[in-house]
């Protein structure tokens, strides 16, 4: 990323995949939660974040995608508080993009309690995703 400006919160940066399977990688900066309190401006920056990688996947003609837990590690933005702004944002972009060239969205992560977490929110997302 160095070729790049460095992002501000809430945005993202689409490169090539190189050698991965994927065809690109989408790098996006989420909130930094200070003090362990998540304020409204921390929910909205998650939200943003969220919303710029699944318009930059549609923007590269990308198919699917694979969001993980954005901002949970070293970022301390509590899980499930995350997993619901990720699972919401994911919502309303299938509700809204009817011609998006997006038709998977996977909610996925390293840390299995947060892959836990994000089946849990994300039950209805499958039955409601109709691009």
């Amino acid at each position: 990323m160095a070729s790049h400006p460095a992002l501000k919160t809430g945005q993202c940066v689409v490169m090539d995949g190189h050698n991965l399977s994927a065809k690109h990688v989408i790098h996006t900066v989420g909130p930094r939660v200070r003090g362990g309190r998540v304020t409204s401006q921390d929910e909205s920056d998650l939200a943003a974040a969220v919303s710029a990688v699944l318009s930059a996947a549609a923007g590269a003609g990308a198919v699917s995608i694979a969001i993980p837990c954005i901002s949970t590690g070293i970022f301390g933005f509590p899980v499930q508080s995350a997993c619901d702004i990720i699972v919401r944002v994911c919502r309303e972009y299938c509700a809204c993009s009817q011609d998006t060239s997006l038709r998977s969205i996977l909610l996925i992560d390293i840390d299995q309690s947060k892959v836990d977490a994000l089946r849990q929110e994300e039950g209805s997302l499958r039955v409601n995703w109709q691009p």
